[in-house]
């Protein structure tokens, strides 16, 4: 069986497809950082949870909607 799907690799280092920046915590230690995806900006997101391991995951679903044609702002919200 052939499956169709789509790889993206992201990270932090420029070799990525997808490029976390900026990374930090506020003052709760919940994450925040910007994503880019093949040189556009998608924004700032701050999350409502702590934890890298969490940013990661964020990353990762956003840009699972993103190349999935969801509207951004129905996720960056």
């Amino acid at each position: 069986m052939r499956l169709k799907a789509t790889v993206i690799k992201y990270g932090t280092d420029a070799c990525n497809d997808a490029i976390l920046k900026n990374i930090n915590f506020n003052e709760n230690g919940h994450g925040v950082f910007d994503l880019e995806f093949k040189g556009e900006n998608l924004g700032t997101f701050e999350l409502s949870v702590p934890g890298l391991h969490n940013i990661y995951n964020a990353a990762a679903a956003i840009l699972t909607a993103y190349v999935s044609s969801i509207d951004l702002e129905t996720y960056k919200s």
